[in-house]
């Protein structure tokens, strides 16, 4: 097994040695060919410096304990090392991102008819994987600091080097196991969309969690006076006289012992946070045994080096197992089994779908926004756009719960700006993620819009069955998030009531818009995300511009109006109806009614350049 993992790496280097040879050949290949040995020689050395800093500010530590006469605490070092280690995790799972569809060294199937072990097949590729650009990055500043921080803490930090490699075997194992049950997910085009946009959501909104504005409990240590502790009270003479102790003497030696009490329960508190933090998560397993080594506990730096390697074999049983059920068993196994299990009464959902009957709506024109938002909901790109507006959401949401952490909405002025602006954007995001699907309705699903050029039905039904497919969805997603900031952010009647007036005035005002756009710049949205053309750019961009444009000049009446609300409020105690709601009502039933009699012709035109949009679709999907 040894030869084979030597043989192995040999064609793996030579491999890469070929492209950058291949590279050198070309038009400035030689050139980045150098500077892409300078750049990765430079990452070398910096990660190297890294280590050495650390291992210098580890050092410094144990001076100062030593100084001070207390025990070395290792809360510090982990603090660092959850850091570093979450900045190379994020460069972790950009590798994990562009490495889903890897390529085996052996292949798999191949060695299922040779007479060779095939755990040793799996455990060669796995090797194989192992050995990356992410390794050097990693085990270079690992082996730095554990020679620099032993110069002070002693030989017990070259310790910290069996237990990284520990670490980083682990994070290899699971991660070849999740690339391996990817790849097999995403040989689906629409589920592998899906897919590449749910992992790095699943690692944005865990950090977007982690606010200090959630952890009151902090308030209480940044709010600690120490002036009491440096003026403390004056003790009475007669007092001070009896005892022997001057009293100026004696408040400054209590001031100091009440300071470090309360520095000590602070370091306490800091300290159980931090500890249980990393207790609790796996990666915080190994900066947890780095500071037990530090504070010489070496059976508890143990038990992280024993749990970490108990959870490295489990990840590569797990991945053993399902490369060989991937290889071994027939695919149509698991297949057979869910169909025997379901009902054979029940439709699908689709279909349950299709035949559903909306109020208000004719049969025909319910059948288009059924239709439609079936295809919707299976196009990857959609949920995209409208998770896009909940990350956004949620960060705007961390910054008002910051702000008011640290006192500014006391401030009557800076509060009313909060209140005003935070109603609109969370009326805002929802339609300006989707605005693509509003300017452009026919791109997203070629095959059904060639159905419904063949059908005999009126024109403008197809475009308002689309229309209230897309105003009912991004109106809802708004409507859902303004309800969600009133939890924190306290409204009046007048501002909830305008809120509900702009999501219908923004998503007709979309549908106008996008009805035009869509009869005249159709462009196919690919599946894969492929970026159209320069021209077609050009085109999206001057479209984008305009769009926003009109949104913001209809906004314009509505805004005068407040400042018109504002100052009779303020200056001539105006008590009457809102002004901005009589505007507000006004610009609805204006843009309703331009909505309704511009919506035939759109039907007509649609009509006359119906076979051109198809052209043009098939042309760029082509």
């Amino acid at each position: 097994m040894t030869s084979l993992f030597r043989t192995l790496l040999w064609v793996q280097l030579r491999s890469h040695r070929h492209k950058v040879i291949n590279l050198a050949q070309k038009r400035f290949g030689r050139t980045t060919a150098v500077l892409m040995y300078i750049i990765m020689s430079l990452v070398a050395i910096g990660m190297a410096a890294l280590g050495v800093g650390v291992g210098i500010v580890t050092g410094g530590l144990i001076e100062d304990a030593a100084e001070s006469g207390k025990a070395i605490s290792g809360t510090y070092l982990m603090i660092v090392e959850d850091v570093l280690i979450g900045y190379f995790l994020l460069f972790w799972l950009i590798d994990l991102i562009a490495e889903l569809k890897r390529s085996e060294p052996i292949d798999f199937k191949r060695m299922l008819f040779l007479p060779i072990s095939l755990r040793t097949v799996f455990l060669l590729n796995f090797s194989i994987s192992i050995a990356s650009p992410l390794f050097v990055v990693f085990i270079m500043p690992l082996i730095t600091f554990s020679i620099t921080a032993s110069f002070k803490a002693g030989p017990k930090m070259l310790l910290a080097i069996p237990l990284g490699l520990i670490f980083y075997f682990m994070l290899a194992a699971w991660t070849y196991y999740v690339q391996g049950i990817l790849s097999f997910l995403m040989q689906n085009k629409r589920r592998r969309q899906k897919i590449l946009m749910l992992i790095p959501l699943v690692f944005i909104v865990p950090s977007l969690l982690i606010n200090p504005a959630f952890f009151p409990n902090f308030e209480k240590f940044d709010s600690i006076d120490f002036s009491s502790a440096d003026e403390p009270e004056p003790v009475a003479e007669a007092d001070s006289d009896k005892a022997g102790i001057p009293g100026e003497t004696k408040a400054l030696s209590l001031g100091v012992e009440l300071k470090d009490a309360q520095d000590n329960e602070r370091d306490a508190y800091i300290t159980y946070i931090v500890t249980t933090a990393n207790s609790f998560f796996p990666f915080g397993w190994f900066p947890l045994g780095m500071a037990m080594l530090l504070e010489g506990r070496f059976l508890s730096a143990l038990h992280c080096f024993a749990s970490l390697a108990a959870l490295a074999g489990f990840g590569l049983f797990l991945g053993y197992r399902s490369t060989l059920r991937f290889h071994t068993l027939p695919p149509s196994v698991g297949r057979t089994r869910n169909r025997g299990t379901s009902s054979s009464s029940r439709r699908p959902f689709g279909q349950r779908l299709i035949g559903l009957h909306l109020p208000v709506l004719d049969n025909t024109t319910a059948g288009v926004v059924s239709s439609s938002f079936l295809t919707s909901l299976r196009h990857p790109t959609v949920w995209v756009m409208f998770s896009a507006p909940l990350v956004i959401g949620w960060i705007f949401f961390m910054v008002v719960r910051n702000i008011e952490h640290l006192g500014l909405l006391d401030s009557l002025i800076f509060k009313t700006m909060i209140t005003s602006f935070t109603s609109t954007v969370m009326i805002m995001l929802p339609f300006f993620a989707t605005i693509t699907l509003f300017t452009n309705m026919f791109g997203l699903d070629i095959g059904g819009f060639r159905a419904y050029v063949l059908l005999p039905m009126p024109r403008w039904k197809y475009l308002f069955g689309y229309n209230c497919m897309l105003f009912v969805g991004a109106g809802t997603m708004a409507l859902l998030m303004f309800l969600f900031s009133s939890m924190f952010i306290h409204y009046r009647i007048a501002a909830f009531t305008i809120s509900i007036l702009q999501i219908v005035q923004l998503g007709l005002t979309l549908c106008i818009i996008g009805n035009l756009t869509s009869i005249y710049f159709p462009y196919y949205i690919d599946l894969q995300g492929t970026k159209p053309g320069l021209r077609q750019q050009l085109i999206l961009m001057l479209v984008g511009i305009s769009t926003l444009f009109i949104i913001g000049l209809m906004s314009i009446p509505v805004a005068f109006a407040t400042t018109v609300d504002t100052i009779l409020v303020r200056f001539f105690s105006y008590q009457g109806f809102s002004i901005r709601i009589i505007t507000s009502l006004g610009m609805v039933g204006l843009i309703s009614l331009v909505y309704w009699l511009t919506l035939p012709r759109f039907g007509k035109l649609l009509q006359q350049r119906e076979k051109i949009i198809l052209s043009k679709l098939m042309k760029m999907k082509a």
